[in-house]
């Protein structure tokens, strides 16, 4: 994850020099931006930390849906509480229904059965099932309010979606460096002795991590700056159905990348999740459409 946040510094960075002409920097370490965005950047490293551990344990495509269920319910129960003046309609919540119903056949077995040779294998996936169940309900809800809280951010704070991104990942990165340190200190310490022998001092990050891991690392990183970016333009909830979209890129990647089949159960609850998107977007469409012109 120190990675990953490096990676999210050093493109919003680059971006702020090529298309900002202010003076940005003095903004960026501004006690009004820290204060701000810490919440948002403690969580989001926490949600991180957590998708490793949730992921082992149901799967990659039980874990896409029952997540992005979890956290549009949650996205809209705490921005009902943070940010009333952004309130969800009927219909909206009646699309939080649709998706707990979608969620539920999609967890009411491990989806995934692994095909001879393929990647992952059924034992696997269910062993600990409830424990990832458990974790994925806690990194919903720290999402949403991490989410929650960077739209109320972004509203108050000065500077653009960029910069917004940038002190995210700014203190983001530091977050995940005192949680590396905490987390496997041994580790670090037997990196450190080894870049020291060998005269090289950026192996000390680097011991170990397989191609597979910068893929991950950089994947994860343009990921979050779409929804620090997303979160400044729309706000959290409209984000959070937004993502329903990627149970589609999701289903071809497991299918063609893992090997791995998708049960029925799986698809017919993963189309009702979808759908509940969609009446999202729409009932926002015709709310917007049926809006009286200002004047």
């Amino acid at each position: 994850m120190v990675l990953c946040e490096m990676a999210k510094l050093a493109a919003t960075i680059v971006a702020l020099l090529t298309f900002t002409r202010e003076r940005w920097m003095p903004l960026l370490l501004a006690r009004s931006t820290v204060s701000a965005f810490a919440i948002p950047a403690v969580g989001l490293a926490f949600c991180n930390q957590g998708f490793a551990y949730s992921m082992r344990r149901l799967g990659p495509m039980t874990y896409q849906v029952i997540y992005k269920a979890a956290s549009i319910s949650a996205t809209a129960c705490v921005a009902k509480i943070l940010l009333p003046h952004r309130q969800l309609g009927a219909l909206q919540w009646c699309t939080l229904v649709m998706l707990v119903a979608g969620a539920t056949l999609c967890s009411h077995s491990p989806a995934e059965i692994a095909k001879p040779g393929g990647v992952l294998a059924a034992p696997t996936l269910e062993h600990g099932w409830w424990q990832g169940i458990a974790a994925v309900l806690c990194n919903a809800l720290l999402f949403a309010i991490q989410g929650v809280c960077f739209e109320g951010a972004a509203e108050k704070a000065p500077g653009g979606p960029l910069l917004h991104a940038s002190a995210v990942a700014l203190y983001g990165l530091g977050v995940n460096a005192v949680l590396l340190v905490a987390m496997h200190p041994q580790w670090l310490l037997e990196s450190a002795w080894a870049a020291y022998l060998a005269s090289r001092p950026h192996l000390a990050l680097l011991r170990g991590i397989e191609t597979t891991d910068v893929v991950s690392a950089l994947s994860i990183a343009a990921a979050d700056l779409t929804m620090a970016l997303f979160f400044s333009l729309l706000g959290a909830n409209a984000y959070s159905f937004s993502r329903v979209l990627a149970l589609v890129v999701s289903a071809l990647i497991a299918q063609l990348g893992l090997g791995l089949e998708l049960s029925f159960e799986f698809i017919c609850g993963a189309v009702v999740v979808s759908l509940s998107g969609l009446v999202y977007h729409e009932h926002v469409t015709v709310a917007h459409e049926r809006q009286p012109p200002n004047g």
